[in-house]
């Protein structure tokens, strides 16, 4: 995660700072109390299709059965009606709205009125009234067509009746997909604390997030998890792979748009024909540039809330949504390493080799933030926190994975790394003087103590030994290394800046 720099300045620790002990026996009880209840919201609205999807990643054969079993074609159906639907409200205009980036400045989305929301969510002002059989609770808020009740996947039969007799054992599954029966209802105060937080609208934010953690738990697979080996069945799957592309590309063409907004550009098209306008010599300039902008850059709002106002609870909520990366941290890079032998190749690998602690599990620096987390009570199983992930942040990680993944994106990969590494320092330098204003110990916050020193040396490595490098190796092309490192910036900041509203939000909420 990152958000940039640290104050010169910061905050004297209160005369009575809690202890470590202390916070490690309230960290969970905040994160379900205050935390737990707004992301829960944005996950229910389309609860059923994803635990139909979940199951159906898991179901041995699933492709070779999706031909004759019934159940599996209702359930693939109605899976692919729900990514459907939410793709056209986070990435084709389906919603008006106005939502800021990490450096607060306004982008608007393409869209008309608030029609399909209107009708996605069916408030009762405390009138009877019905929706698919059940009743709508007075000043209750109840999900509808954007969870893919509305899709034209009927729910199957024999699953609708006894769903035993499914090849899938769908169980609550079907809630979301079949009469609403099952279906929870959102009270409208964390609807509208969602939308305060988010600055969308809460449908556009629950689009974003379902369709973000389906592609996460396809990317997910390309990762071992030392866990049951069918759950890696499907990894080849041709129906995942449709899944994937059917979110990837249409997210792909809007993260352009959105960099093109934020570099003042009408369209997508004009930003790429911007950079391939940049000769080799400037794009050597601009790399340098950058580095001198981002190694140390001034704090920004949401950084001066982190080093001088953040609370020690808050400081928990940040590493538990932290390590759904910092758990498994350079595992996607090591998926870069393999290839022809050269300077440029040498240098990832000597980075990735120290992420990985030179092979000693003690050095690795994932064990550091297992031990951070371990200091304040938190739960080390990886990816226990992903239900508390912005959709944000899961939207880096897929960056991450679709980088790393595609030879073709290389220097894009090679762009989105040097920013990581360049930026780090400053951003963990904002994490580590939380930590210590808070009086938290030496080993709740060593992760970044280490990433400081280690990241220093690999910012200056990925822009003398890998970047400029390959300017020279790809003079036609090394504009999209450029390209990659503008956008993991600006989505680097949108994901920082999301995370510090979230926290604000649940520390408001403790006070209270």
């Amino acid at each position: 995660m990152k958000t940039r720099a640290v104050a010169t300045a910061v905050k004297e620790p209160a005369t009575e700072i809690p202890a470590t002990e202390t916070i490690s026996q309230q960290a969970q009880q905040y994160i379900e109390q205050y935390v737990q209840p707004l992301m829960d919201a944005t996950l229910e609205v389309y609860k059923g299709p994803e635990q139909l999807f979940d199951q159906l990643v898991i179901t041995p054969d699933l492709d070779q059965r999706m031909a004759t079993d019934s159940a599996l074609q209702w359930a693939t159906q109605a899976v692919e009606a729900a990514i459907s639907d939410a793709v056209n409200i986070a990435y084709h205009g389906a919603h008006s709205q106005s939502s800021q980036n990490g450096n607060g400045q306004d982008h608007v989305s393409s869209g008309s009125s608030m029609d399909t929301y209107n009708k996605s969510i069916a408030l009762s002002d405390g009138m009877s009234g019905t929706l698919g059989g059940q009743i709508i609770s007075e000043r209750n808020l109840v999900i509808t067509d954007i969870a893919g009740n509305s899709s034209t996947a009927a729910p199957h039969p024999e699953c609708a009746e006894d769903a035993d007799d499914c090849a899938v054992d769908f169980g609550s599954s079907t809630a979301s997909s079949s009469n609403g029966q099952q279906q929870q209802q959102i009270l409208p105060e964390l609807v509208q604390q969602v939308e305060a937080i988010t600055s969308e609208l809460f449908a556009v934010t629950a689009a974003h997030t379902f369709v973000q953690r389906v592609l996460y738990k396809i990317n997910r697979l390309n990762h071992f998890w030392y866990d049951d080996l069918h759950n890696y069945v499907n990894e080849r799957s041709p129906w995942l792979g449709k899944i994937r592309d059917a979110i990837e590309t249409p997210w792909q063409a809007w993260e352009m748009q959105q960099l093109a907004a934020d570099n003042g550009h009408a369209t997508a098209d004009e930003t790429v024909q911007a950079y391939q306008q940049l000769g080799q010599e400037a794009m050597k300039q601009a790399l340098k540039e950058r580095f001198s902008r981002d190694v140390d850059p001034p704090l920004s709002a949401f950084q001066q809330f982190i080093v001088n106002d953040m609370s020690p609870l808050g400081y928990c909520h940040l590493l538990a949504v932290g390590s759904l990366d910092g758990l498994v941290e350079a595992s996607r890079q090591s998926r870069v390493c393999a290839g022809a032998a050269n300077l440029v190749a040498c240098t990832i690998f000597r980075v990735l080799m120290e992420e990985y602690g030179t092979g000693r599990y003690q050095r690795k620096h994932s064990t550091f933030y297992k031990t951070m987390m371990e200091q304040l009570g938190l739960n080390t199983k990886e990816e226990s926190y992903l239900d508390l992930v912005p959709w944000q942040w899961l939207a880096t990680g897929n960056q991450n994975f679709l980088l790393t993944e595609r030879r073709r994106h290389y220097l894009r990969y090679a762009g989105a790394l040097s920013f990581f590494e360049i930026n780090g320092p400053s951003v963990y330098k904002t994490y580590l003087a939380a930590a210590q204003r808070n009086g938290l110990s030496e080993d709740a916050c060593g992760y970044w103590a280490l990433h400081i020193k280690e990241d220093e040396r690999h910012g200056k490595q990925m822009l003398e030994e890998v970047a400029l490098p390959l300017v020279d190796m790809y003079p036609q092309d090394a504009w999209e290394m450029v390209l990659g490192y503008d956008q993991d910036r600006f989505m680097g900041g949108r994901a920082g800046g999301a995370l510090v509203k979230y926290i604000k939000s649940a520390e408001v909420a403790s006070i209270k």
